[in-house]
């Protein structure tokens, strides 16, 4: 799975009729492809630099369920700074880090919620992928972004969402996921009375209010609370 994923575009320069052979009989469904050593950012990465959409997309499909029967709604921050690096790794921005896991828990959520990510903003927008995965990544990257965000907002809206369209329990994000290379404080600021105010809202209607994640993806020094 991995050489599939870095060694696409030498296959199609060395190899490229019994690859488009293999290309072709994947979109029938024909044949498989592995994707069970890869990282959803290996797929990505492929995608945009060398890989082909076919292929891409057949792996991304083929990617192991780690998310069982969990919801978990990604906010994903694309913003200018996400270009560094993720991990001290040069070869990996830490938007490729933060797109591919939006797209992979959106991609893998069940229900109302499925395929839907929240915009990293102070006015956060549920947006709607659709199409292939090309051009979902494209949809993602060029989502609206600001310096923070506000999660009463995305909080308010996700129950408004769910109250309008009477989406049952089951299919509610348990999960917030919030990708993004900056630090706990900077982006996440709130007090206890519009906390509780979120609880007794998502209490009155039926729902239990998601757990917020934060994932630094830049590796700061910094500890989050518990």
């Amino acid at each position: 799975s991995l050489a599939m994923s870095r060694y696409m575009k030498s296959f199609a320069k060395n190899d490229g009729w019994r690859f488009s052979e293999y290309r072709e009989s994947l979109k029938k469904g024909e044949t498989k492809i592995n994707a069970s050593a890869v990282y959803p950012y290996d797929v990505i990465k492929a995608l945009k630099f060398s890989g082909d959409a076919a292929v891409c997309d057949a792996q991304w499909a083929a990617l192991p369920n780690y998310m069982s029967d969990t919801n978990v709604l990604p906010m994903v921050d694309v913003s200018g700074s996400m270009s560094c690096h993720a991990g001290g790794n040069k070869n990996l921005s830490c938007l490729d880090v933060a797109v591919s896991l939006g797209l992979y828990c959106a991609d893998k959520n069940k229900g109302a919620f499925k395929d839907l990510f929240l915009t990293f903003s102070g006015n956060s927008e549920l947006i709607s992928l659709h199409g292939t995965l090309s051009e979902k990544l494209v949809q993602m990257s060029m989502a609206d972004w600001e310096m923070n965000t506000n999660l009463h907002k995305a909080f308010e809206l996700v129950l408004g969402v769910a109250v309008k369209n009477a989406v049952p329990v089951s299919e509610m994000p348990s999960i917030v996921l919030i990708l993004s290379d900056m630090q706990f404080d900077d982006c996440a600021k709130f007090d206890d009375s519009a906390m509780q105010m979120i609880h007794r809202k998502y209490t009155e209607a039926g729902y239990p209010v998601p757990t917020i994640v934060f994932w630094n993806l830049h590796n700061h020094s910094n500890v989050p609370v518990s």
